[in-house]
């Protein structure tokens, strides 16, 4: 076994050596995805006075030292946009929460330093590293890659129990009963939860076989065309409902954005009007429970839990809306759990700080929409398109569950370089976003 300790605090250095490659996207894509994949979740190294190092941090830590020893110049490239302006307002905000609640300088510094590694900071090295259309066709095709090689040990996992973070790290990092179902296990191996692994194998599938497939046959030959079934597998061995939903949205919403662009904030819309509803004090979504118990009385068990945490968490939201409680513990009710990314922001940072996490979310997707419209023939349009309707989906999804995953952080970031590109072609002539985009492809 391996001290969880040992792999966070190596996974540094390593990290940044993975950053002497001059091909700078090829480098952040295997150091961002390799942690993924193989690094403890769950447990941190907590440090005196500053932010505790995990999974998340340790990554991009070690990519901010390779980029500072092997790629100074890349700093060059970086400048000040809109939604960076919506990033140092979460800061303010967050370090304004934690004093209004703490009044401890030491902590309100921590919680800031916190939200800065765990969201800013992999925000502006994706945007440096694989903001431009190359980079993100590099980092979308390693995450095709990393999704082949790990369903297999998701097939062991469904077969043989979720042992493989165990017998690395000596712990299992969820609760072991939530992952049996139907005689089998669903798998998680080093992911946070099997929905989150789930939702990786779906977007993965969904790459290979539509955004990507041009690209993985002209690398891998006919063989490209079937390698979308290595992550398909691994969607249908999480047994889950949320990532077999996720796959089918991005599917058919896919196809659908790319000829009206506004179809991508239907969702959002509907979650947000769902959550109007409810804090006006009525209960929709109860009613669709009841049609689910007909089928999995466990599966409609899972979605009432989630649905009943707004009717609890409500009044804790209500008395302190603004500013919320300075961290998701100090509003948190005990015994209480809840998976909704949006509850726990309206906790954190109250509802000023999540308009402006939210809203950076929204750009994101506003830019990957613009990124597709400007680029419509090109193949990169697809990426961008694949890339809006998971955004689309996420902050949908968010409401009830966590779907901000690490991945599609990074590549929405990217595609707010690219956007940036984009918009100031006409200013740049002598290196526009067209000098960037590849070859026109028929199809």
């Amino acid at each position: 076994m391996i001290p969880y300790q040992v792999a966070l605090l190596a996974w540094i250095p390593v990290a940044a050596l993975l950053m002497m490659d001059e091909n700078r996207a090829r480098g952040f894509s295997l150091a961002t995805l390799l942690g993924l994949l193989i690094l403890p979740e769950a447990l941190e190294i907590e440090l005196p006075g500053v932010p505790d190092l995990n999974k998340l941090n340790v990554i991009f830590i070690g990519i901010l030292l390779g980029t500072i020893v092997f790629h100074p110049r890349a700093f060059d490239r970086f400048t000040l946009i809109v939604g960076d302006f919506l990033l140092l307002a979460c800061l303010f905000v967050a370090f304004l929460s934690a004093y209004l609640n703490d009044g401890s300088i030491t902590y309100c510094i921590s919680r800031t330093f916190t939200l800065f590694f765990g969201f800013i900071l992999p925000v502006l090295l994706a945007r440096i590293h694989i903001g431009t259309p190359n980079g993100v066709r590099t980092f979308l095709l390693w995450t095709v890659a990393a999704a082949v090689v790990y369903a297999p040990f998701a097939l062991w996992e469904f077969r043989m129990s979720p042992q493989l973070h165990a017998n690395l790290y000596g712990y299992f990092q969820h609760v072991f009963q939530q992952h049996f179902r139907g005689g089998y296990w669903r798998p998680i191996v080093c992911f946070s939860h099997a929905l989150a692994l789930g939702r990786f194998f779906a977007f993965t599938a969904f790459l290979a076989l539509f955004p990507l497939r041009k690209d993985l046959v002209a690398l891998l030959g006919r063989a490209g065309h079937f390698v979308f079934l290595a992550p398909l597998v691994g969607l249908l061995l999480s047994m889950s409902f949320s990532p077999y939903l996720v796959f089918g949205l991005l599917v058919a919403g896919y196809f659908l954005i790319q000829r009206q662009w506004l179809l991508a904030y239907v969702l959002p819309v509907a979650a947000l009007l769902w959550l109007t509803i409810v804090f006006i004090g009525m209960r929709p979504g109860h009613g669709f429970v009841e049609d689910i118990a007909a089928v999995s009385a466990e599966r409609a068990a899972s979605l009432q839990y989630r649905l009943d945490a707004w009717q609890e968490y409500k009044s804790v939201v209500q008395y302190r809306p603004v500013f919320g409680y300075g961290g998701w513990g100090g509003g948190r009710i005990e015994g209480r759990a809840t998976d909704s990314q949006l509850l726990i922001s309206l906790l954190d940072r109250g509802l000023v700080g999540t308009v402006f996490y939210f809203g950076w979310w929204f750009y994101a997707m506003y830019a990957a929409l613009r990124v597709m419209t400007h680029m419509q023939g090109r193949v990169f349009a697809r990426r961008a398109a694949a890339v809006a309707m998971l955004s689309s989906i996420a902050i949908a999804m968010v409401t009830i569950d966590a779907a901000f995953d690490m991945h599609l952080l990074v590549t929405g970031a990217a595609m707010v370089s690219i956007y940036t590109w984009v918009r100031m072609e006409p200013r740049l002539p002598n290196e526009s976003a067209t000098a960037l985009l590849p070859a026109q492809q028929p199809g």
